[in-house]
Formats: structure tokens, sequence, C-alpha cells
């Protein structure tokens, strides 16, 4: 017999509920996990982590009284534990720890564990992130630079079954696993590693696009330092802890105002923060701006293949110190001296014009066309290579898409917008650097609109519209013209 739900009594909903199981404060931790690299901020479920519990881990380190241990998520012969790279890959792994260790000088008399718990590896191989990091972030009432900097500066943390760092690697791309030079198309594990380490230790922003908290209100210390120099302020705030401005401020120009990162900079300036006007999650307000900065440092946004960089250049020390990892001294394991083997005169990807909030074609007639010119130049040396590409509707390129620069040459893109509706467009064009995986991204918008227009038009933002048919608009404007002359001799019916 079908029995509606209407049929039962208000006294059995209740009798349901009071029978079904519900989840408590200690059943449900209040936990996140925030990925550098596209990862943006992970709930944590503690079936999840219950893997990390075993009898002894993988590998440990020691240094002066605390010590690292590695967990690896790897299947049998993938990734990590790949029969013939498997051994280098967690020896470059622990040579990165080793150097972390020795540079953050953590007080023995705390005693501290930290645990890393590496995430099965990819194969993927795609334009996607080749490798993430990431620390937890629990319950804070002010900013606050997660698990693991809690662990390191005070010896525990409230989540003991928790890995208090976590790493993934997509070994699907060509990576160079030696103690040497990695080839010109390869990336330098060593490096990489200590650079998802650096995110674990609180260099990570927990914002989204307009502003808002990704972790449930939470904010990092980082973000508490980053500052607009659009709007001549901080972009965040405390009591309570809010973000102050518009979304356009979390584009460029943003910068890093903690005291120590400024101070070893040595440049007089805020040290560059990267804020594309396309929000990336887990790369935009994270990094120091690659081709912005002066020199060089672990902590830029963009990857390069061939380029070495397994020490932290002052600013990423000063960035540590001003986060509170206050034993470190800015001057010690900095990349400038024996050791450091950098890429000299890398290619520098740079396109003009950008603008903080995107370029806006303005009003464009349907049946027409507005063309917008960049100019496209290798800032830096060696041969720039790379193409660009458009995504969304009424934007595309007019002639090459491609481009082969020698330092210092510039070429021209053209990009034109046809709308085909009366309607607002928008769209992003994307310029790579085949050398390394930096690209600039900049948001196209535009609104379509029924007009007749004779001819061709400048407009704003170094953009052009024209009519197709501009000799047609204006046989059509003649003839309006003789009507309104000679309509009162004439009687239309």
């Amino acid at each position: 017999m079908k029995q509606s739900y209407s049929s039962y009594s208000i006294a059995h909903i209740l009798l349901l509920c009071l029978l079904l199981p519900v989840a408590s404060a200690s059943d449900e931790v209040g936990l996140y996990r925030l990925w550098s690299h596209g990862g943006g901020a992970e709930w944590i479920y503690p079936e999840d982590e219950a893997q990390w519990l075993k009898a002894l881990p993988d590998a440990v380190l020691r240094s002066d009284g605390w010590e690292v241990q590695i967990d690896y998520k790897d299947l049998p012969d993938v990734g990590f534990r790949d029969p013939l790279e498997g051994a280098e890959r967690q020896a470059r792994l622990q040579d990165a720890i080793s150097y972390v260790m020795d540079v953050l000088n953590i007080d023995p008399e705390l005693g501290v564990v930290l645990r890393i718990e590496v995430k099965a590896s990819l194969l993927r191989g795609n334009s996607g992130f080749i490798s993430q990091g990431g620390t937890l972030y629990g319950a804070a009432t002010n900013f606050t630079n997660g698990i693991a900097y809690l662990k390191l500066t005070t010896g525990s943390q409230p989540f003991p079954d928790y890995p208090e760092l976590s790493l993934r690697v997509d070994f699907g791309h060509n990576w160079y696993s030696g103690t040497g030079l990695p080839a010109a198309n390869q990336f330098d594990l060593h490096s990489v590693l200590l650079h998802e380490l650096t995110h674990g230790l609180g260099i990570a922003t927990s914002s989204d696009a307009k502003g808002n908290s990704q972790l449930a209100g939470l904010y990092t210390y980082w973000d508490s330092l980053l500052y607009s120099k659009l709007f001549d302020d901080y972009l965040f705030g405390e009591d309570p802890v809010t973000f102050l401005l518009t979304p356009t401020a979390l584009v460029n120009p943003v910068a890093f105002n903690g005291e120590q990162a400024r101070r070893y900079y040595a440049q007089e300036v805020r040290p560059p923060v990267y804020a594309p006007s396309l929000f990336q999650s887990g790369s935009s307000l994270s990094h120091w701006d690659t081709g912005r900065i002066v020199g060089e440092a672990v902590m830029e946004h963009a990857f390069r293949r061939g380029v070495v960089r397994r020490k932290y250049a002052p600013l990423d020390l000063g960035a540590l110190y001003d986060l509170g990892y206050t034993n470190i001294d800015p001057r010690v394991g900095e990349g400038e001296g024996e050791g450091e083997i950098e890429d000299p005169d890398p290619p520098v990807l740079h396109v003009a014009p950008l603008h903080h909030v995107g370029i806006n074609y303005g009003d464009v007639p349907i049946s027409s066309f507005s063309d917008g010119l960049w100019t496209v130049t290798n800032h830096g040396g060696g041969l720039l290579q790379g193409d660009v590409s458009v995504i969304g509707k009424g934007f595309n390129i007019v002639g090459e898409s491609t481009y082969a620069l020698a330092p210092g040459e510039s070429t021209s893109i053209i990009i034109r917008f046809t709308p085909q509706l009366q309607a607002e467009y928008t769209g992003a064009a994307i310029f790579d650097n085949n050398a390394d995986v930096t690209t600039i991204q900049v948001v196209l918008m535009g609104n379509g609109y029924h007009k007749i227009l004779v001819g061709c038009h400048a407009a704003s933002n170094n953009t052009t519209f024209c009519t197709r048919n501009g000799k047609h608009n204006l046989l059509i404007a003649m003839l309006v013209v003789v009507i309104l002359l000679y309509g009162s001799r004439y009687r239309f019916c």
C-alpha cells in the first residue's frame, strides 16, 4: 500500500529526530587545510586523516632537540616510492626539510615533533599545478599562521591526531631530482619542495576573490601585512578581523608591509605581491610577483624550468621573521652565497596595457567591432616564447597569437571585441611564457548595443570600433537627410 508523507504525524517526526545521531562539537573538527596553487581551502573530515596514525613514520629528521617525521602516502612504484627515482626524490625532500630546520632555529626546549604528510602523487602533467603545500587552520579569533607555526613555536597544537603540514607533487611533469643543475626543460624538485614547505610555514592568504575568508572567517597573519598601494591602506584589519577595502584592492598593485621584509629587500619600497587582474585561488596574494620584484626569491609565484632556488633570498627570510619566526637571523641561510645555482638571465614576460580592474572596450554597436592593441615585451634575457589565448564569447585574436622575442624585443597583439547581442560581455586574455609557468591574465569587458554608426571611431583604452558596413550606413544616413529636407513638399501615404 502506498503511503504519502503527509500521513506521518508530528509525533513520528519528533521521534525520528530523537533517534538520529547528532554530531557533537567533538565529532566535527573545525579544521581546514589551506592549499597553495589552485587548491584553496579544504574542510578536513576526521576519517580522511585516520591513516596518519601508524606505529612508525617513513623517515625521521632530527636537529638540535627537535624532529620532523615524514609519511609518504604513495602506493608502491609511484611518486616518492618509484623504484627508479623514488630514493632520490625522498632525498631531495629531506634536503629541503633539513635546510628549513637549520634556518628556523627552533627552541630545543620545546621538544617539537613536526609531522609532514606527503599526499599520493599525481601523474597528470597538464597545465594545472605542479605541486602544492599547506598547513591546517583551526579556531582563532585573530590573524593566525596556522597549526604548523603553532607547533614550531609552542611545541604543541590543539589537533594532535593530524599532521601539521601537507605536500603534493604532480610527477607527470619533467622533474630533476638530482643535486646538480636541471636541464632547461626540467623543474628542480628540491627548489619546488622548499617553496611548498614555506607555504606551510604561513606564507599564504585565506582570502577569496572578493576579500571573504575561505576559512570560515579566519584570515592568515600574512594577510594582516598585505597593503594596497592603490588605496594606500592595509587590505585586512582586526577587532574584528575583516576585509577593509573593495575587491579592486585585491589586484595590482599589492605589496607586503612587513618591517623585516622591507628592510632586507633593501629597495626602499614595499616588496610587490602577486595580484593578477583575474584572481587565482592559491596563487594570488600568496607570492612575490615574478618580474616585478628586484632580484629573485624562493616564494615567487612562477616556477621556472631550468632554475635552482634551494636557499632563501633575504626577502624570504625577512618575511618569515615578520610572521613570527624570530629565532632566525635574516642574514643566515640566504641564497646569495656559495652553493647557490641560478639561471642568471631568464626571459621575463611583460604585457601592456594592464589595469587593476581589467580592460573595458566600452559600448560597441552590434554588427560592429572594437580592436584592442597589446604590446608584449621580453624584459629579461634569453628567448621569450609564448602565446596568447582568449576565453569568453565576443572576444577573439586578430592575426598572430604566438611570439618569440629576443631580450628587449616587442610585438603587438590585437584582440577584437565583436558583440552579437545587446548584453554585457566578460572574458579574459591569457599571455603565456613557455619557459616557465608564468601567465599574465587580463580581464576583458564590453557592452553590445543597437545603434546605426557611420565609419570608424576612436575609443578609450587603446581601442577603436568600426561598423562592418560603413558605406551602407552612410547611404542610409544620406537618405534620412533627403527625407527631412524635402518631406514637407510631398505627402507620404
